[in-house]
């Protein structure tokens, strides 16, 4: 049966099933008209429910299928032999199902160990059942689960780790363990904020899912848990919806979900869900609303128990649910008069949009539903009430209560000035002593166009519509002011400010150049409205790329504002913002930082900090990002973030700086998760507030690309990139450096896919254009000309690759000649010398005085520099104190979170020859990690990976196999499964195994790392994947498998002669 034919049997039985037994059969005569066959239909239903009364008041599971699972019930099914019973105590795969832990109406979950002994892992293996469905439909929704859950990496989401099928041909799914109680139970006693806290972690991972076009479709307290460390997990995706089902290789044969077989819980279900019509994302912002009802008022907005299917569509889709605070039960802190006041207004305003009953009338998304209750949290006015002025004057005094004095007078003043316009009109003509008049005139004037018409253009404010007033404003700009200079300075600034915040530098250049010249005649150079009119023109020419000048501008106010004003006043600040800035882009990260953290330790302890202070701590957030400092760059966003997200409101393109500049540093720290999180989320701000078109659009796609190909996910990665780059291209023209930097981001790409012939003609371009602009020493060019030597060494055309590198070592020289000590510089200029190619060009003696000064200029409180200080006496063959810069190295708190810390002490050790201090060193650091890191973080896998490695160096095989067992462990644990590290591991743990004649457990190790490493990119580690080919072909050697031996044997030396992937 269709879904709108059984809407149709549902309307008439609807009609007919109140009335008396003995007049249903004419009321449904009456009610079908002349469809029989309609008629029919329900006479059958009629019947059997006559016969088994009831029949029509039962679940769906007796009503042609199982319509609902209901939540915390475990509705038996009949099951399929094979499929669903008797699990327990087999294996699947590598896991032995231990016991079965719960049930559902698909599905069947145990609890299973990982068996072969090397290292222990408990998971949840959730195993199909039959609830009514075909076979093949259940199967191949399964499979979709499969395939969606895998496609899913957010800290909220329990993860896949592997699948297959049983001996009787039923999927399974090996899924991340989660010990957690739900979400409503883990609620219990928890204040109001508390509450609307975890609901707003909830909204962050449905929106991570719906952005890959998956909806849950069954968000309900059981498959929300809360672990003990109060981590949320949402589990159980197994009946999601995917919106375009090609996206995961489904094709167009995601099954569709037929009538009567709804698999949903009726309680959470939208109408939509419940009447078998299109799901969207919409269907999920109602089971939110639906927790969140629960969440606050103790139950559901709607009573199921008992009721027949027809009866839960009349609730769902037709009853409107009571305000959540008029029902909410007395077990909350404080009572439940005090709670029920709390939920009163706002927070049922939101519960109840988000309930309601049409998808397009709900929120447009969970980010905005989230939005809305952070809102809430924050004092401010929510979306989902219409911004009547009562509601927002409420709202205002409510946070402001000791301002609204002063806002009476503005008011005031406002009434004023609409009477002086009337006046203007009609009088300017008129001979009087008018200069006190016009002087208050004027200033109206410039408050209503700069705050009240202009103002509604700012990119917070119109979020992306259309600014048309901006365009009428310069058509009446031309002789609208005449006589009136400061007047017209003032609308042209306010313009200029505008078109700058909107990304255009074209449009706001000649309102702020006028402006400037405007200000200055009228009020002087040095007046504090000429220098704002200044300070704009620099900020515009360190948008458009000229550094230099942006710098020398800022320079200038700079002293001449702290000369008037002294230093720290708030105008000060937001001009040595932008100088840091300037800094930033010329190169001179540690001048940047210099001077910002001397402001910020002027005003340390500051409570609540002020607006330019936190501008500072983002500006120090860059310069520690292009210092590779990633740790510091976090904590430092992280703060930043947290103040803007209370002040500014969800809507300010300021959070997609710093969101942008967070998930840099989490991608960078290896949270990836997280990184793609704050990026998507910093995109998706940008594009709604700013437009597709905004350099900080562009920002954002370029930071993207980074984020995959970090990760190695080259198609997502190029598509950003290639995005970017024709977006600069359109935006900026061709000699902005930022379209440059798009460009040679593509090389970038194509030379970690192994084609550095690809990428040497965009390197060269990109170097010869950043030289032409910035110059030869700029730190741009310099990274360009040392790709491309890099790309043509590679290729084996050394001596072109020796004449790029010249140019590299002739600008490092050159900015030394100039007297440049910039640590940073110093630091990574020591580095060049000790690692460019060809070899002949490395000048050790000179990297040790380089690094040298770097520590002292940095009074050794910079690892990098104190690294690359013990890298040249290495080189220069003092290792011993090479070692003990080393070790001084480590104790760096940063340093502990660093993923391949330990590498250059091991190096040095080894050159020794002292193996047994090698392990003496891993294991003292292995302990700060431990103490340090969260247990499941996989940084402590390196220390367990190289112990192991150590160990099997010095012949100790069996403490060599349980190290590396524990590596493989604690990769697993948070690693994909096609994880580089965890690939790696597994190679390393097969070779000793097969060391200690352990061939079986060696083989299946072995087989699976080669065959996930087979397809790598050869630039992250050009050994690794030829060695894993190799241990297989030992393996079978040892093993007596000759023919076998000989295939792998061939298959390494094909990898090593061809790294690299064909082009696609």
């Amino acid at each position: 049966m269709k879904p709108e034919r059984w809407r149709e049997v549902e309307r008439v039985l609807d009609r007919v099933l109140d009335a008396p037994a003995g007049e249903r059969a004419a009321l449904a005569a009456e009610a079908c008209g002349d469809d029989a066959e309609l008629r029919r239909e329900v006479e059958t239903l009629l019947a059997a429910d006559a016969r088994a009364p009831a029949f029509l008041d039962s679940d769906a599971a007796v009503f042609a299928a199982p319509a609902f699972e209901r939540d915390g019930e475990d509705g038996e099914a009949p099951e399929v032999p094979g499929l669903g019973g008797g699990l327990a105590g087999e294996t699947l795969g590598r896991y032995r199902l231990v016991r079965e832990i719960g049930a559902g109406g698909m599905s069947r979950v145990f609890l299973a160990e990982r068996e072969g002994g090397e290292f222990e892992q408990q998971v949840a293996v959730k195993v199909l059942r039959a609830v009514g469905l075909d076979l093949d439909e259940g199967s191949l929704r399964f499979r979709a689960e499969r395939q969606i859950l895998a496609s899913l990496d957010h800290p909220s989401i329990a993860r896949v780790f592997d699948g297959g099928t049983t001996g009787a041909g039923a999927p399974y799914l090996v899924m991340e363990l989660i010990a957690g109680v739900p979400i409503t139970e883990h609620c219990a006693g928890l204040e109001l904020d508390e509450r609307l806290d975890l609901f707003l972690g909830i909204c962050e991972a449905v929106h991570y899912a719906h952005q890959r076009l998956i909806v849950h479709r069954d968000l309900k307290p059981s498959n929300i848990l809360v672990t003990r460390s109060g981590q949320l997990k949402l589990l159980d995706f197994g009946i999601a919806k995917l919106l375009a089902p090609d996206r995961l290789g489904l094709g167009g044969a995601a099954p569709v979900t037929r009538t009567g077989v709804r698999l949903m819980t009726p309680e959470y279900a939208a109408p939509e869900l419940v009447r078998g019509e299109e799901v969207t994302t919409a269907t999920d912002v109602y089971g939110l609303g639906v927790l969140l009802y629960e969440m606050l008022a103790g139950r559901r907005p709607f009573d199921l128990a008992g009721r027949s299917a027809v009866q839960i569509e009349r609730a769902v889709c037709g009853e409107e649910p009571r305000r959540p605070s008029a029902v909410a039960l007395g077990t909350f802190p404080g009572g439940a008069a005090r709670w029920r006041r709390r939920l009163a207004g706002d927070l049922d305003t939101i519960v109840l949009a988000a309930l309601r009953k049409e998808p397009s009338e709900r929120y447009d998304s969970a980010r905005s539903l989230a939005d809305d209750v952070r809102r809430v949290r924050n004092g401010l006015p929510i979306a989902a009430r219409p911004a009547t002025a009562g509601y927002r004057m409420r709202k205002f005094v409510a946070r402001h209560r000791w301002s609204v004095a002063a806002g009476a007078a503005a008011l005031a003043a406002l009434t004023v000035f609409a009477v002086a316009m009337t006046w203007q009109q009609g009088v300017t003509r008129r001979e009087r002593d008018r200069a006190r008049a016009a002087e208050e005139q004027a200033a109206a004037i410039n408050r209503f166009l700069v705050d009240e018409m202009l103002g509604a253009a700012a990119p917070e404010v119109a979020q992306g519509r259309d600014v048309g007033v901006l365009a009428a404003a310069e058509r009446r700009l031309e002789g609208a002011f005449a006589g009136q200079p400061q007047l017209e300075a003032s609308v042209r600034r306010t313009l200029g400010e505008l078109y700058l915040s909107l990304g255009k530098a074209d449009k706001a250049e000649p309102h702020l150049i006028r402006a400037r010249e405007l200000f200055a005649e009228r009020l002087g150079e040095e007046d504090p409205e000429t220098l704002v009119a200044k300070r704009l023109l620099a900020q515009l020419a360190l948008a458009q790329g000229r550094y230099d000048e942006a710098w020398e501008q800022a320079s200038r106010i700079v002293a001449v504002q702290r000369a008037a004003l002294g230093a720290d006043a708030p105008e000060v600040w937001t001009s040595e913002a932008l100088l840091a800035r300037a800094d930033i882009e010329r190169g001179n990260y540690g001048a940047a930082e210099a001077r910002v953290e001397g402001l910020l330790a002027a005003s340390a302890g500051a409570d609540p900090p002020s607006p330019e202070r936190i501008e500072l701590e983002g500006v120090l957030a860059e310069a520690y990002a292009r210092q590779r400092r990633w740790p510091e760059v976090e904590a430092a966003a992280e703060r930043v973030l947290a103040y803007q997200r209370r002040s500014l409101g969800p809507n300010h393109p300021e959070l997609a700086r710093t969101l942008t500049t967070l998930g840099n540093a989490e991608g960078r720290n290896k949270r990836y998760a997280e990184a793609q999180i704050s990026l998507e989320e910093a995109l998706a701000l940008r594009r709604r507030v700013l437009g597709e078109e905004h350099p900080d659009t562009l920002e954002s796609l370029r930071a993207l690309m980074i984020h995959f190909a970090q990760r190695e996910l080259y198609p997502p990665a190029l598509a950003y990139g290639e995005r970017a780059a024709a977006a600069a291209h359109e935006v900026y023209g061709e000699t902005h450096p930022w379209t440059v930097r798009a460009d040679e981001n593509l090389g970038v790409l194509h030379s970690r896919q192994g084609r550095p012939d690809l990428a040497e003609p965009i390197y060269r371009e990109a170097a010869r254009r950043h030289e032409a602009l910035l110059g030869s020493v700029h730190p741009s060019t310099v990274r360009s000309y040392g790709n491309l030597s890099g790309s043509l060494f590679r290729q084996g055309k050394v001596d072109e690759a020796r004449e790029a590198m010249r140019k590299v070592i002739a600008a490092g020289r050159e900015r030394l000649a100039a007297g440049d000590e910039d640590p940073t510089f110093l630091s990574d200029f020591a580095n060049t010398l000790l690692t460019c190619e060809p070899e002949d060009l490395r000048d050790p003696p000179a990297a040790l005085r380089l690094a040298g000064r770097a520590v002292e200029l940095t009074h050794r409180e910079w690892d990098p520099a104190l690294q690359n200080l013990a890298r040249a006496h290495a080189a220069l063959g003092d290792l011993d104190r090479a070692i003990e810069l080393q070790r001084e190295v480590l104790e760096f708190p940063r340093v502990v979170a660093m993923m391949d810390s330990e590498r250059y002490l091991i190096e040095f050790l080894e050159q020794k020859g002292d193996l047994e201090q090698v392990e003496v060193e891993l294991r003292r650091h292995l302990e700060r990690r431990r103490a340090a890191r969260p247990a499941d973080d996989a940084i402590l896998g390196t220390s367990y990976r190289r112990l192991g490695l150590n160990l099997q160096k010095r012949g100790l095989l069996e403490p060599a196999r349980a190290e590396l067992a524990r590596a493989v462990e604690q990769f697993a644990r948070t690693l994909p499964p096609d994880d580089f590290q965890l690939l790696r591991a597994q190679s390393e743990l097969g070779e000793v195994l097969t060391l200690l004649g352990r061939f079986a457990e060696a083989e299946s190790l072995l087989l699976e790392a080669a065959e996930g490493l087979r397809g790598r990119i050869w630039f992250r580690d050009e050994t690794s994947k030829v060695r894993s080919q190799e241990r297989v072909a030992e393996l079978y050697r040892a093993w007596g498998k000759p023919d076998a031996a000989r295939d792998w044997a061939r298959r390494a030396e094909l990898s090593a002669q061809s790294p690299a992937p064909p082009a696609g």
